[in-house]
């Protein structure tokens, strides 16, 4: 076991000690309940950074490191309603449960559909409203032992004095349900942001899946997008590695209708003529990019030693558009810059990115095609989609829009 997972399980641990503590309700147990609440939370923040830093993300610490997130926090509030001096109401703590529910069974839905739901800003409010709400009511109940040990009077016994004395009491009594209710706004705004910005699970689209493959020696990113249920398929720049792309095709007993090119450089078109001929389906490329298809010069397959000439596409996308096919929707968007006719591919929200852009970075200007000046202006396109659209580059890892706004120079030219 890693030390990113000891971590977890330390805070899976610490759970039981925490209520047990809360529930002697004395102050020197308050004290130690707010240290462990702490500690355990100060362990979520370790464990994470600690698994990415040093590859540490096994599938223990997948399943365990949400289950104590949920464990402890849900205990904490538990345990509050059943404090009389904290005014917490129960329905609140229902609200916020049943949110965690909910939206723990939409990621399981959207998981088995190979569909990624990243983390939002509204959830990342809601998590800092409810450990803000816990840790300052844990301050609260230490506060009112103090009062009870060491001065032998109640908040409520405060309420009756006057000056500062009757400000605290106030704070102590209604505090923790203001707290309380701030937290169950922004937990419920989350969820409902969530189930909004996902709905498409549920529509029509809610079965299509992404299968990834690299293909070839430049290690392109090869997409098939398909639905789970017809088992239609999209396939996205099949590459030099036909025969892997088609052995996915097979295995997964899909049926092809389309194959598009988002540019023309051989690393993704090289298997193009293959993959027509299994299946008889029509190839799709922008009008700019079709003369790379017959020019082993323009297309850069005679730096291999291979020339390659692919035969002409049957569907030349001329402007931006949003096609429909047997199982989903698809947008064109005219991205050049890697090339003059390179796009990029929006299903939902995951971008097809092609060379267009890549995980802190972008594709290449210097060949045939390339325009640094015009690459940049793309991607004040892409900079209009949503933060949380997943970006599918044609080499290199996953990211998002979110990331790459943060983390790419290029986005702020």
């Amino acid at each position: 076991m890693n030390l990113a997972n000891k971590l977890t399980v330390l805070r899976v641990l610490l759970v039981p000690v925490f209520i047990v503590l809360v529930i002697i309700d004395s102050f020197w147990a308050n004290i130690f309940a707010l240290l462990v609440f702490i500690a355990a939370s100060i362990t979520d923040y370790y464990d994470g950074v600690i698994a990415r830093k040093q590859n540490m993300i096994t599938t223990l610490g997948i399943f365990l490191d949400p289950l104590a997130d949920k464990l402890l926090v849900t205990s904490a509030f538990i345990l509050f309603v059943g404090i009389y001096t904290l005014n917490v109401p129960a329905w609140m703590v229902i609200c916020i449960i049943s949110r965690e529910f909910i939206i723990t069974g939409l990621r399981s839905i959207a998981a088995s559909k190979n569909i990624i739901i990243p983390a939002s800003m509204a959830g990342k409010v809601k998590t800092t409203s409810q450990m803000i709400a816990i840790i300052t009511i844990l301050v609260i109940l230490v506060v009112n032992a103090a009062l009870t040990k060491f001065f032998f009077i109640t908040p409520y016994e405060l309420l009756e004095a006057t000056g500062w004395q009757h400000f605290t009491g106030l704070i102590l009594i209604h505090a923790p349900y203001w707290l309380m209710l701030t937290a169950t706004i922004f937990t419920l705004y989350s969820g409902i942001s969530y189930l909004i910005a996902h709905k498409n699970i549920f529509s029509k689209n809610k079965m299509i899946k992404t299968e990834f493959i690299l293909s070839g020696e430049f290690q392109e990113n090869c997409y098939i997008v398909y639905d789970d249920a017809s088992k239609k398929a999209i396939i996205i720049d099949p590459g030099q590695d036909g025969k892997k792309v088609i052995d996915k095709i097979e295995k997964l007993k899909l049926q092809p209708e389309l194959l598009i090119n988002t540019h023309g450089h051989f690393d993704h078109t090289f298997s193009d003529d293959i993959i027509r001929e299994k299946y008889n389906i029509p190839l799709a490329i922008h009008k700019d990019d079709t003369e790379m298809l017959s020019d082993a010069g323009k297309n850069f397959s005679t730096i291999i030693g291979s020339p390659t000439i692919i035969n002409d596409a049957d569907i030349i996308f001329d402007k931006e558009e949003t096609i429909e096919t047997s199982f989903c929707k698809y947008s064109v968007i005219h991205t050049p810059g890697h090339s003059q006719g390179s796009i990029c591919i929006l299903i939902n929200d995951v971008l097809f990115a092609g060379d267009t852009v890549f995980k802190n970075s972008i594709g290449r200007t210097d060949l045939y095609g390339g325009d640094y000046e015009e690459l940049i202006k793309s991607l004040q396109k892409i900079k209009k989609l949503p933060p949380d659209t997943i970006i599918c580059p044609g080499h290199g890892p996953f990211t998002t829009l979110k990331n790459e706004l943060k983390n790419n120079m290029y986005f702020n030219q």
